[in-house]
């Protein structure tokens, strides 16, 4: 996830207390009270999903190779880990959001956002660059 939009988030969230609004990093505020949040993640960390999709993200069939470019992928990560719910958020084109939509419903099961220990259903997004080297 980009930093930089972890950040205003952070701030808005100390600013104005929501109750029960998942802030994506460190903690929560509902009715006054401070509560434990960690993120959802894939096992492993960033740099085991970045080689998930190395080993298995493909160019789609037909598509011009002169072409890049990045497609976001919003979703949620239900307490059990699995994910559901995808929905494309930036588009590259329909061939490039069918892929990145594959890759992300084939992923093993996340970690999921965890609330004082346990473990809760929260929504995330993921984007995924498509580009050739030589």
């Amino acid at each position: 996830m980009n930093w930089l939009l972890i950040i205003p988030a952070l701030l808005i969230s100390f600013s104005y207390p929501q109750k029960n609004a998942f802030t994506g990093v460190g903690k929560e505020i509902s009715s006054g009270n401070f509560q434990i949040l960690t993120p959802p993640e894939y096992p492993g960390g960033q740099k085991a999903f970045h080689k998930y999709l190395t080993e298995n993200l493909k160019w789609p069939e037909g598509a011009d190779k002169s072409i890049q470019g990045m497609v976001t992928v919003s979703f949620f990560v239900e307490a059990d880990g699995r994910l559901s719910d995808f929905q494309i958020v930036k588009s590259m084109s329909p061939k490039f959001d069918a892929e990145a939509l594959k890759i992300m419903a084939n992923s093993r099961r996340w970690i999921p956002a965890m609330r004082n220990n346990r473990p809760i259903k929260s929504k995330t997004s993921e984007s995924i660059k498509f580009y050739l080297t030589e």
